[in-house]
């Protein structure tokens, strides 16, 4: 019988012991800065808002300080302490789970309070020997960590899953269990989530599904163009994306073949982070019989035309037609077709069209993607969450009737209450589908990502070239939980205390993804970004190359 490989690798324990250190870290000493609403943003913004803007241009009495100091204290009890001893960790055993569990041991991480997990009967059987022979205490569970979390409700502080494909890859299907893990929340409220996969092989299907993800992309990692500096290094920050540029798709194909480890890097990145603030939430939601109906339009047909004039070609066709409809005076007046947005403006609904090019692309893994998102729960599918989630950031556009009257009542009360509706005030105007996708959140529960501290790296292991990123999730409670529901939404913001609370979070939560999520509170700045030096805009950092491994067996 072959023994399982073993992964004693130099480069593998430089990764290991960082990767665990920095969350560690992340949860324990740095706490308080990890958060995305950090104290010291909110007085901050605060005092900002008192001395730099309210003041000068309004007749508002000042904001009173208690309401401030109410939150904040709020925040602390929500956030709590945490000791390395606290910390519970689950992670994808592999045939050497004592590798792992002897890096968190010596930092202070107790051995009852991780979970290591195989599904493979084979390996399994290797790890249980192993870690019973050096750490008889360790639990190994035989099976997937998504059904574990289904029935555990156990919420893990540390969750690393360390797959050997790509997060694409049909055959073995990582990006299920990077689903699962986030749809039933087996994260605490502020955590980590490190995901490890393998660099795709150059075909023709892999190129085409990274080019097809990445063609409507407000934002593009410099690295997937090749773009360089004037000195010839590499632009490795966010830049325009395609629809920008004007690149059609076959420019983005080749795009892709030439850099295609910086564009599967720029996937692996981006990706869990979009699926953690945009899909998670609303397939949540829309799979919760309570929760959608206190969002949605209850009339499915109502709701179904809403969808349908969203993404439709109608309305562009009643355009170009100048449809003319008679007047009083006697004129023509050409009437304007509302609609067609999805088609419009791909570059704001980015996951929509790929999900939409996917079942063009061919090839195993895109059939094998496109077929979870069209999997149904509680007769939904998490596409039609997203086109949902799509149509409700864009009810200023026109789409009123996808809400439910409850939701229709308390934005219009939003709508009332916000001073400066028509700007002038503060950095961005305060438009009310702010207030849609923070209801929408305060029962979706997703996980916000903190790109300022989000760190990745890269090694080549044996022959496959890995990649390592390491998300610092905040489901900042301490902003949803403050908030009223639906009904009180417009009497709560009549304070102007509690309603600066509220967007001085939305702005925190803004600047904090930078542009790796650029739809998520697009135009909630209530300060522009590096008008303060504590206002800054959340930059991705460049990749870490760890070098080469050496098989140390």
């Amino acid at each position: 019988m072959l023994q399982p490989p073993s992964y004693r690798q130099s480069v593998k324990e430089v990764s290991r012991i960082q990767l665990w250190t920095n969350a560690v870290h992340r949860l324990t000493a740095h706490r308080s800065e990890t958060r995305i609403i950090p104290e010291s943003y909110m007085r901050n913004l605060w005092e900002y808002s008192k001395t730099k803007v309210r003041r000068p241009y309004t007749n508002i009495q000042d904001l009173d300080d208690s309401v401030c100091d109410q939150w904040c204290a709020f925040a602390d009890s929500s956030y709590g302490k945490r000791e390395a001893s606290d910390l519970k960790i689950a992670y994808l055993s592999g045939p050497e789970p004592e590798n792992d569990l002897a890096v968190l041991l010596g930092l202070g991480v107790q051995i009852w309070n991780v979970w290591a997990f195989e599904q493979d009967s084979n390996i399994y059987d290797s790890a249980l020997k192993k870690a019973h022979a050096l750490y008889p205490a360790l639990k190994i569970y035989p099976g997937k960590i998504e059904d574990f979390v289904a029935t555990s409700h156990i919420r893990f502080d540390i969750v690393y899953l360390d797959f050997t494909g790509p997060l694409f890859s049909a055959s073995s299907k990582p990006f299920r269990s990077l689903h699962g893990t986030l749809e039933k929340h087996a994260l605490a409220p502020l955590s980590v989530l490190i995901v490890n996969t393998a660099e795709p092989e150059l075909t023709d299907d892999s190129v085409n599904l990274l080019a097809s993800y990445f063609q409507h992309q407000l934002w593009v990692e410099g690295t997937v163009y090749g773009e360089k500096k004037e000195n010839g290094d590499l632009v490795e920050h966010y830049i325009d994306g395609p629809d920008s540029c004007c690149y059609e798709p076959a420019q983005m194909r080749a795009f892709v073949r030439q850099n295609f480890g910086a564009a599967y890097s720029a996937f692996a990145t981006q990706y869990p982070a979009l699926y953690a603030n945009y899909v998670q939430p609303a397939y949540g939601v829309m799979t919760n019989r309570v929760a959608r109906k206190r969002f949605f339009n209850p009339d499915e047909s109502a709701l179904d035309a809403e969808i349908n004039r969203f993404s439709g070609i109608d309305a562009i066709i009643a355009n170009i037609l100048g449809r003319r409809e008679s007047s009083e005076s006697g004129s023509g007046d050409i009437e304007v077709q509302l609609g067609s947005d999805l088609i419009l403006s791909p570059y704001e609904y980015p996951l929509e069209h790929f999900l939409l090019g996917l079942s063009d692309l061919g090839g195993k893994d895109a059939r094998s993607l496109l077929g979870f998102y069209n999997e149904k729960e509680s007769g939904f599918t998490r596409s039609r969450a997203v086109e949902s989630f799509d149509v409700l950031r864009s009810i200023m556009e026109g789409y009123w009737k996808v809400l439910s009257p409850e939701m229709l009542k308390a934005i219009r009360e939003v709508y009332r209450a916000i001073p400066d509706r028509d700007g002038g005030l503060f950095c961005d105007i305060p438009m009310v589908h702010l207030w849609a996708e923070a209801t929408l959140y305060q029962l979706g529960f997703p996980y916000h990502v903190n790109v300022q501290h989000h760190w990745r790296a890269t090694y080549v292991a044996k022959v496959h070239r890995m990649y390592l990123d390491s998300f610092v999730l905040d489901q900042c409670r301490a902003f949803y939980d403050w908030m009223p529901m639906i009904e009180l939404y417009g009497k709560d913001l009549s304070s102007i205390e509690r309603q600066m609370i509220s967007r001085i979070c939305m702005d925190a939560i803004c600047k904090s993804r930078g542009d790796m999520i650029p739809q998520l509170y697009a135009g909630a700045n209530v300060i522009c970004p590096y008008k303060e030096d504590w206002a800054k805009k959340a930059e991705l950092r460049p990749r870490k190359d760890l070098g080469l491994s050496e098989n140390t067996d």
